[in-house]
């Protein structure tokens, strides 16, 4: 995945984000918050990320859904993000390797891409000023 990962919690914070991203033609992630799979659900993530993109077709930007250590998040969001018409997203799944590889298998399939590890990134729920510390996180 090309770009630093920011965590969004709203279709704003994702504006914001792919803003300062097209303010310094940068590649961003978009992540959402770790086990959001479960409480947020994929279709939420996948309409968020979905109208955000829409309104930066500029910029390069990559959207994680974290299902967490829930496997049957990641089968529910194999079989939402793989239909045509929705956001190509990342899911990310951080339950035992044997569960992992067979998911990622399964993800592989549908043409989507599963993860594990991923970097540490910006969370806005804690940002003042999130615009200004997205140019920041990305310079």
């Amino acid at each position: 995945m090309a770009g630093r990962s920011i965590i969004v919690h709203s279709l704003e914070d994702a504006r914001t984000a792919l803003r300062a991203a097209s303010e310094l033609s940068a590649a961003v992630v978009l992540r959402s918050a770790p086990a959001a799979g479960g409480y947020g659900g994929v279709a939420w993530f996948e309409r968020l990320a979905a109208a955000a993109l829409a309104e930066f077709p500029d910029v390069k930007a990559t959207a994680v859904l974290d299902c967490g250590d829930a496997a049957g998040h990641v089968l529910a969001a194999i079989r939402w993000a793989a239909q045509p018409g929705h956001v190509h997203l990342v899911l990310r799944f951080t339950g035992d390797p044997e569960t992992a590889a067979r998911l990622a298998d399964m993800a592989g399939q549908a043409g989507l891409q599963l993860v594990g590890e991923v970097e540490p990134g910006l969370d806005l729920r804690q940002a003042r000023d999130p615009l200004a510390a997205c140019r920041d996180w990305l310079v």
